[in-house]
């Protein structure tokens, strides 16, 4: 959340913005690979990075399920691991699945000699970042660094809208979830012009932006008959 300083001098109140909010990342990694993760997750928070990492072990799926689900809906892009530990991880697989469901960005690193072939569709149509020498450790931080700071406007508005969006959804798609006015006009701009490269807008965010829409123009159309019967109710009082 944006903060802002106040400054006082005399009567009058100034106030200046605090520093942009930081790109935030989940990394999604096997046990297996922790010490190059660690590694890495010093590297892009000194980047000026906000990097999620889950490291606990949950006793019950539905838990762990649940855990890393928040980590992906809050984050604006997915730093995937891609190794041999994790390509053979189901747990790891489950989470590019829900990358994708909840359209996401997902930045691939590679590390250590995978099986391509093994890689899920999702990752493999994306252009990797190779940390396969370590002498360049620091050169690939600052490639990657550099792509994921390619559109964050954009993936910033990405993550708020779906969290609007499951929000409305939550309360059983009522109408005072739902954005008004000059948000909805900003919110359409905005799926608009999505970045050749970015991900989907989703379905779920579709059908939000539709519905608060929809709730507009009925305002409207509410608006312009209450109006209209005011209007004709004081003619004919003038008439009389």
């Amino acid at each position: 959340m944006r903060q802002e300083a106040s400054l006082r001098s005399g009567p009058l109140a100034l106030t200046e913005p605090g520093p942009p909010e930081r790109l935030k990342l989940f990394i999604s990694y096997s046990r297996r690979d922790v010490r190059f993760v660690d590694r890495l997750v010093g590297a892009l928070e000194s980047r000026g990075f906000e990097v999620q990492i889950d490291r606990r072990d949950l006793p019950k799926l539905e838990d762990w399920e649940r855990e890393l689900l928040h980590f992906i809906q809050q984050c604006d892009t997915v730093v995937f691991i891609v190794s041999p530990a994790s390509l053979a991880s189901q747990v790891v697989h489950w989470e590019v699945e829900q990358v994708r469901l909840h359209g996401k960005r997902l930045a691939p690193v590679v590390i250590g000699e995978v099986d391509f072939s093994a890689i899920p569709t999702e990752i493999s149509r994306i252009n990797v970042i190779f940390f396969t020498d370590d002498s360049a450790f620091d050169l690939r931080a600052d490639e990657l660094a550099h792509a994921l700071n390619t559109d964050v406007a954009w993936l910033k508005e990405h993550t708020r809208l779906g969290e609007l969006a499951r929000h409305w959804i939550d309360r059983g798609r009522r109408g005072d979830a739902l954005i008004r006015g000059q948000d909805i006009d900003d919110a359409t701009a905005w799926a608009a012009r999505r970045p050749r490269d970015a991900p989907q807008v989703t379905e779920t965010q579709h059908a939000f932006l539709a519905a608060s829409r929809a709730a507009q123009l009925r305002q409207a159309k509410r608006r312009r008959q209450i109006q209209a019967a005011v209007g004709r109710r004081f003619g004919l009082c003038r008439v009389v």
